[in-house]
């Protein structure tokens, strides 16, 4: 499921980390309407897969070193859920908390608008999908002190991001997929590497265009969950531009 939510700034300006800013939102959202729920998300297991992700839309917002400045003080973010269960408490915590101020980071933030978007029903096994907020190719070494963020446009890159994939698979579904995971075939079309700020870090990430063959299941959860690392941290969301077959 999918949903829109329109927000509205008492200031103007807000943290150039923004993704981390709307985390903060998310979890006061999650834990004023269920305590038990948000400690499953952030709390249990911190490492723990989640099958959401997130956009943010600042419209003619203004970048400086340390902040976004925007004029018209409201934004759009979109959420996407493959569970159901997830999309549910989204919906009930934003509902909770409509048109009620929420303090963070020496600004206050509220939610004016929640509506349910349209998804799309995934019938093919090739899709062109594009980036709605960058895709962060992450690799880690060891007890992962050692971490590097990866281009699509390296076959490096590609590599990486088959492998997380693969493995956000397999953690959502089970072993029992490897046959299905081995048809999976990508193409980058286009690809700009962006730099976002998230947790004080300047991420190079990726803002692409590809094509995908997979299985129609595979394709849908991609689409509903985000693709690769940091999906949950508004990194990896989807849209549909074609399907093709």
């Amino acid at each position: 499921m999918r949903f829109r939510v329109r927000f509205k700034l008492e200031k103007e300006n807000i943290p150039k980390d923004k993704n981390r800013f709307i985390l903060s939102f998310f979890k006061s959202a999650f834990s004023n309407y269920d305590l038990d729920y948000y400690k499953y998300l952030y709390e249990e297991d911190k490492i723990k897969q989640k099958s959401f992700t997130f956009s943010v839309y600042l419209p003619k917002a203004e970048f400086t070193r340390d902040e976004i400045i925007i004029k018209s003080k409201t934004f759009d973010l979109d959420y996407s859920a493959y569970e159901d269960y997830d999309a549910l408490m989204f919906y009930n915590s934003i509902l909770n908390i409509l048109n009620k101020r929420v303090y963070l980071k020496n600004n206050s933030i509220t939610a004016i608008r929640l509506i349910k978007l349209d998804e799309k029903e995934i019938t093919s096994d090739s899709v062109i999908f594009k980036t709605i907020s960058p895709i962060s190719v992450r690799e880690h070494e060891g007890d992962n002190k050692n971490t590097w963020y990866h281009s699509l446009d390296t076959k490096e890159g590609q590599n990486i991001f088959y492998k997380n994939i693969r493995l956000q698979a397999i953690s959502q579904f089970g072993e029992g997929i490897e046959e299905d995971l081995k048809d999976i075939k990508i193409k980058v079309i286009k690809n700009k590497i962006v730099k976002v700020k998230h947790y004080d870090i300047a991420i190079p990430a990726n803002l692409a265009v590809f094509r995908m063959e997979a299985k129609p299941y595979l394709l849908d959860y991609f689409y509903k969950a985000g693709i690769c690392s940091q999906r949950s941290t508004g990194f990896g969301m989807l849209n549909i531009i074609e399907m093709e077959g």
